[in-house]
């Protein structure tokens, strides 16, 4: 039970949480696109080196932004880009961002599709 509330308690203190996913819902094989994501760190703390992480695993997709910080209570957005394989096959594809740092992760999904 104690470790189950200090993990809770961690947790409210080091909060960094993805807000929504933005891009192309049709992207071609080959072309370059971008990912806007909207972040926020809802904890008591300053979140350092964290980065942004957009994956395609089925394809073999993974790119990653700069490193960067958030404040405590700040709200942040950040655009990646990415290059669709050339190989890909058209078609709907789970595509991942992950917002990670020392000590924060979370993820989210969008789907996108490939023609």
């Amino acid at each position: 039970m104690k470790k189950q509330l200090l993990a809770m308690f961690a947790v409210f203190l080091l909060a960094v949480f993805i807000g929504r996913i933005y891009h192309d819902d049709f992207v071609q094989s080959g072309d370059y696109f971008e990912v806007f994501t909207s972040y926020h760190n809802a904890g008591q703390h300053k979140a350092e080196n964290l980065q942004l992480t957009v994956y395609i695993p089925e394809l073999g997709l993974y790119t990653r932004s700069n490193t960067f910080d958030l404040k405590t209570g700040d709200n942040g957005g950040r655009y990646v880009l990415a290059q669709m394989p050339s190989d890909a096959q058209s078609g709907w594809y789970r595509m991942w961002v992950m917002l990670s740092g020392d000590q924060y992760r979370d993820y989210a999904f969008n789907w996108i599709y490939v023609g």
